[in-house]
């Protein structure tokens, strides 16, 4: 499009907004950012300025580990509260396009989806709809990629809380202890392929006005993706602890055939996870 975007960025100071932060600065694109910790206070000066033809890129939300140690009523409060202060920015804001990341816990393909994580992927579901209501009437454009794991730079690496630790945790050397209790198959998705995509999409006047896509770079079982970390970062072998029981398969991905060709559309190259690897492993180096 011809006329200025801005994007605005909520959760700036998350794994996904600062890989977009990071690319966007490199742009002729003004962004913004709503910080945490200062919400309230970033919004209404972003309001103050009146933008014009903004790029939401809404990352702010609860995670699903909270649910570990709160109840549900707590989770759904307070995803409520925040998500109520977005609608009343839409409504109220010249807003182009929207990004809204979903997560493969709203297939609810695994026991957790269906139990521990279900408000989570319930209000996943909600946020969704009321979003592609607000599209339909407001008249702006919604991307929503469905991650279901995803590895990349920026992030907080906690150990063993998610398949997206595990590279650094093996940087390190430190042990490993696989939460799966089978050999699971996984869509890993190398994040920057999918901000990349992100920016071209958002902001060309030619796409889809409401851009629903399952995302993967590649589509791995735990097993493949752990051997791919022990030869690239030298982990040794036994220092990876499987907790595997004779259960079924409780796999997590899905057709990423869309997100394929809309990255050969927009000419970003689908980087190969052992690549990826390979690429973080310098990334961290820097660390």
């Amino acid at each position: 499009m011809s006329a200025e975007i801005n994007f605005v960025i909520t959760g700036s100071e998350g794994f996904l907004s600062k890989n977009f932060i990071y690319f966007l600065s490199d742009t002729k694109f003004n962004f913004y950012k709503v910080s945490h910790k200062s919400f309230d206070e970033d919004i209404h000066n972003i309001k103050k300025l009146k933008l014009k033809n903004i790029i939401l890129i809404h990352n702010a939300f609860l995670h699903p580990s909270i649910l570990r140690n709160k109840n549900h009523d707590f989770f759904k409060n307070k995803s409520n509260e925040l998500f109520y202060k977005i609608v009343e920015f839409i409504t109220h804001n010249d807003i182009y396009s929207i990004f809204y990341p979903s997560s493969g816990s709203t297939k609810k393909f695994r026991d957790i989806d269906n139990n521990l994580f279900k408000p989570y992927a319930d209000q996943k579901i909600y946020e969704k709809a009321q979003l592609n209501n607000l599209s339909k009437d407001l008249g702006f454009k919604i991307m929503v990629p469905i991650i279901y794991s995803s590895i990349g730079p920026f992030g907080k690496y906690n150990r063993n809380s998610s398949l997206s630790s595990i590279p650094y945790n093996a940087f390190l050397g430190n042990e490993i202890n696989i939460l799966d209790k089978t050999n699971n198959t996984y869509s890993i998705t190398c994040i920057e392929d999918l901000v990349k995509l992100s920016i071209k999409a958002l902001s060309d006047p030619i796409s889809e006005s409401n851009l629903v896509l399952d995302v993967g770079s590649e589509i791995l079982n735990i097993k493949d993706f752990i051997d791919m970390n022990i030869n690239i970062f030298g982990l040794d072998p036994n220092k990876v602890k499987f907790n595997f029981e004779d259960v079924a398969l409780q796999n997590y991905f899905s057709d990423n055939s869309k997100y394929l060709e809309l990255l050969k559309y927009y000419s970003i190259r689908n980087t190969k996870v052992s690549d990826y690897l390979t690429y973080l492993k310098k990334y961290f180096e820097t660390l």
